[in-house]
């Protein structure tokens, strides 16, 4: 992924943690249906949701883009790719929730 340049919306960055939003929702309500937070779902969620998609995604760099975003005078860009990606984020982790009970409920023979 390259740092954006402070003068443009960072679509890498946003990109990646729209799709870990995603992901992230899925693997919880996935493991929420599956049962009860303990033993192999715990470890799980643990793994893959603070691990892998922890490492996917990138707050820093979310930081730091909105930082260079109002040094470089675009603190009006900032800010709006700040509450843009908040909003997408939460939007993305309801995707992937609806996603997963759509799924699960389809293999179960139940309507999710």
């Amino acid at each position: 992924m390259w740092p954006a340049t402070g003068a443009a919306w960072p679509w890498g960055t946003f990109a990646v943690n729209l799709t870990g939003a995603f992901i992230l929702g899925a693997l919880l309500e996935t493991l929420t249906l599956l049962g009860p937070d303990g033993g192999w779902r715990q470890r799980a969620r643990l793994f893959v949701g603070t691990g892998i998609c922890g490492a996917f995604t990138t707050y820093s760099a979310f930081a730091l883009e909105i930082s260079t975003l109002a040094r470089n005078g675009f603190a009006g860009l900032g800010v709006g790719y700040a509450l843009v990606s908040i909003t997408a984020g939460l939007a993305a982790a309801m995707a992937g929730i609806a996603a997963a009970a759509a799924v699960l409920g389809r293999y179960s023979g139940g309507s999710a």
